[in-house]
C-alpha cells in the first residue's frame, strides 16, 4: 500500500513500523540515508532530559535566551525579546510541540554533542550522524522504541517527551487516517 501511495510523487520514501506488542517490523527504504531536518532534534530532547535527570540541571532550571541564540524557521521561541526566560522543560516541549528551531539550538549547545552523540548510539541509531544531519527510518523507528520502552530514559521521562511529541502544530501532516482516540507521538521533519 506505501509503495503504491508514493509511486507517482517525486522523491525517495522510506518507510519503518515497529509492533509494540510482539516486536515485528516492515520497512520499504528504512536504510535509506536521508537528510534528518528536525528530526535529528529527537535524540537531542532525550539528551536533555537524560541530563535532568542525572541532576546536572532541573526541568524548572531557567534558560535566558540571548540573540545568538536564535534560528530562523520554526518555532516561536525565535520572535521572542533577547532576555526572555523560559526552563529547561519548555525548551525540550517546544522541539516537539512546535520543532521549534531556537530551542534546539540551545539544548544543542547546552548538552554537546558528545551526549547527544551517545544517545544515539545506545538508542540503536547505527546510521544517524548529528554532525552531518543524516538518518534513515530505521533509526527514528528504534529511536521511538526506545523511548517508548523507557530504555533511554526514566519511564516518567520518556512519558513526557511522547506527549510534546502529541498534539503538535503538524497533526495535519501525519495523522491523516488514523482513527479518532489513538495516540500518535510523532516528529514531522522536512528540508525545503
Amino acid at each position: 500500500l506505501f509503495k503504491e501511495k508514493v509511486k507517482d510523487l517525486s522523491g525517495v520514501y522510506g518507510l519503518y513500523v515497529i509492533r509494540l506488542k510482539n516486536g515485528s517490523s516492515y520497512g520499504v527504504n528504512e536504510r535509506e540515508i536521508f537528510e534528518a531536518a528536525s528530526l535529528i532534534k529527537l535524540p537531542v530532547m532525550a539528551a536533555m532530559y537524560r541530563e535532568m535527570e542525572d541532576e546536572r540541571w532541573k526541568r524548572e532550571d531557567r534558560y535566558t535566551l540571548k540573540n545568538s541564540d536564535k534560528v530562523a524557521g520554526a518555532g516561536s521561541l525565535y520572535g521572542k525579546p533577547v532576555g526572555y526566560t523560559l526552563t529547561y522543560r519548555e525548551l525540550v516541549r517546544l522541539m516537539g510541540k512546535q520543532s521549534d528551531n531556537t530551542a534546539f539550538n540551545i539544548a544543542r549547545k547546552l548538552v554537546g554533542e558528545e551526549k547527544i552523540n551517545e544517545v544515539v548510539k545506545e538508542s540503536g541509531m547505527t546510521d544517524t550522524s548529528l554532525e552531518e544531519n543524516e538518518t534513515t527510518p530505521y533509526d527514528i523507528g528504534v529511536f521511538f522504541e526506545s523511548l517508548y520502552r523507557g530504555n533511554l530514559i526514566s519511564k516518567e521521562g520518556s512519558e513526557e517527551i511522547l506527549e510534546f511529541l502529541t498534539d503538535t502544530i503538524y497533526e495535519d501532516h501525519l495523522r491523516t487516517g488514523i482513527p479518532e482516540g489513538v495516540r500518535v507521538a510523532h516528529k514531522y521533519g522536512r528540508e525545503v
